[in-house]
């Protein structure tokens, strides 16, 4: 899946940054919900780890992370 950036569309907040990464995360539990499988799990588990050293997420989702 490829990601299009239009030029108008420019993050306007640094928390913009996280929006893919918490977007994809939240599709990957959906689909592990479904069919759960290691790939899937490796792959939640290494965004939940980015998100929860991700400088810009707020304290909370860090914790909750």
């Amino acid at each position: 899946m490829a990601l299009t950036v239009h030029p108008e569309a420019q993050p306007t907040a640094v928390v913009s940054q996280l929006e893919p990464i918490i977007g994809g995360t939240l599709a990957l539990l959906t689909h592990y919900a479904r069919t759960p499988n290691l790939s899937a799990a490796d792959k939640i588990a290494g965004n939940l780890a980015l998100i929860a050293r991700h400088p810009d997420a707020s304290a909370a989702l860090q914790t909750v992370c």
